[in-house]
């Protein structure tokens, strides 16, 4: 794994990119871009995901959204839906400048809202040849219909006039205020999903300096009345795969994509007693104790695909089959968990209170100075695909242009950053939910030829 940068825009762009073991730059790849959650950056579960793909023979580039982790951007923590979009884009920008990327064979997916951006993104950016999607959310329909799908509209209008209101102040020179993505104490959620959001951002299972889990209040706006599956039945044509966990708040969500997307390729895989967050990072998200990952790699959905180019998924059912959109209207316990839980527009005004001095905080410590920006990283020992050579295609830029001007200065990857995100340095973790994507995802390529 290397870190590089790549422009998007006036915007310079922090990822790493995984490269398969034994690479060869006189060979092509397929590729895929990951993408992360809101409030989430490359360190935590998307570099997890893009690390497996790596190890299955793809070139995998997970990167840090514009104004967020170490990519440049103001204001800090924005999360503006369209730009989320056209940052995937500009990564496949970037993919198809190295010359050991098969540009017909790039695929794109994401975790959480990273999900749904990718699908987004995928209707308009033809060069995304497969998708998918693990515990997908579509933020704007969460913000209007809650968590579980199940509120009103009032909450959203709610939204909206405290993002105007934010935006009013900040013009006449009041700081930026933030809402808080993830509660700031487990008490303070309001149904089993952002408790574990809580363990998962908030302490060390997967911590991280650069992602305090807030955005921006104007956020609100651009967020409540975006659609990310909007026109899904008309030009999501690729293949697609979508994982979801059986006890996930979203699993609506994930269900709603596979019902509507017009692609003729598309499969859902329910991972049995998962959560939302369990597909994040857990060996075994189910807690069934065998080992969810271990048999959808059995099912060899990637390693079976010798023949090159595009190729449809191979349906492969490990988990339950979704029920039947009635069906699943008539289950008792469907809304069990069922609690109000827009943080954006429920939440006390403590809690802004608490995100916007978090966010001020946070600024302070991404601007000190003597923090360089870009710097190379040391060579990797321990990985072959990571040469010494500054020419290496991999550590430039994919287009020059100005660099934007921000306070925010992004650090230099070293084993030892890995510490503050909730790994040991110099460690590895070897986590079973991303082989269970790895297995079912059925990206749609064909690992290169040995």
């Amino acid at each position: 794994m290397k870190s590089v940068t790549f422009r998007n825009g006036a915007l310079e762009m922090a990822a790493h990119l995984h490269l398969p073991a034994g690479f060869d730059e006189s060979k092509t790849y397929p590729a895929i871009v990951v993408t992360h959650p809101a409030g989430g950056v490359k360190e935590q579960t998307a570099g997890i995901y893009a690390g497996k793909l790596a190890a299955e023979g793809f070139v995998a580039i997970a990167f840090d959204a514009s104004c967020q982790g170490e990519s440049t951007g103001e204001p800090r923590q924005l999360e503006n839906p369209h730009a989320r979009v056209e940052d995937i884009s500009a990564a496949v920008d970037y993919l198809t400048t190295l010359p050991y990327v098969d540009r017909g064979r790039i695929g794109a997916m994401g975790i959480c809202a990273g999900g749904a951006y990718t699908v987004t993104a995928a209707m308009s950016d033809r060069r995304i040849k497969a998708v998918g999607a693990v515990s997908a959310t579509n933020y704007g329909a969460i913000l209007r219909n809650g968590w579980e799908g199940r509120d009103d509209l009032t909450g959203a209008f709610a939204m909206l006039e405290n993002a105007a209101n934010a935006r009013t102040a900040e013009a006449n020179g009041a700081e930026t205020g933030y809402y808080p993505i993830v509660p700031q104490k487990p008490e303070d959620a309001p149904n089993a999903d952002l408790a574990e959001a809580v363990e998962y951002y908030r302490t060390p299972r997967a911590q991280c300096a650069s992602s305090p889990s807030i955005a921006p209040v104007r956020s609100l706006a651009q967020l409540a009345t975006f659609d990310a599956f909007h026109l899904v039945d008309l030009f999501l044509t690729q293949p697609i795969q979508i994982v979801a966990g059986e006890d996930a708040g979203t699993r609506w969500i994930s269900e709603d994509l596979f019902r509507r997307a017009a692609s003729k390729d598309k499969h859902l895989h329910i991972v049995p007693g998962a959560s939302h967050l369990g597909l994040y990072d857990k060996p075994d998200p189910g807690g069934r104790g065998d080992g969810e990952a271990r048999p959808l790699l059995q099912g060899q959905a990637l390693k079976h695909r010798r023949r090159p180019g595009i190729m449809p998924g191979r349906p492969f059912h490990a988990g339950p089959k979704a029920p039947e959109p009635a069906a699943e209207a008539a289950r008792p316990d469907r809304h069990r968990r069922l609690v109000p839980n827009r943080l954006a527009c429920a939440a006390p005004p403590e809690w802004f209170d608490q995100a916007s001095a978090a966010g001020r905080e946070h600024m302070r410590a991404t601007a000190e100075p003597g923090r360089s920006r870009g710097a190379a990283d040391p060579a990797d020992p321990a990985d072959p695909a990571d040469p010494a050579d500054p020419a290496d295609p991999a550590r430039k830029v994919a287009a020059s242009g100005p660099r934007h001007k921000s306070s925010h200065r992004r650090r230099a990857w070293s084993p030892a950053a890995a510490a503050p995100c909730g790994m040991p340095a110099g460690r590895t973790r070897q986590f079973g939910p991303a082989e269970a994507a790895v297995g079912k995802m059925s990206i749609g390529f064909a690992p290169p030829q040995s």
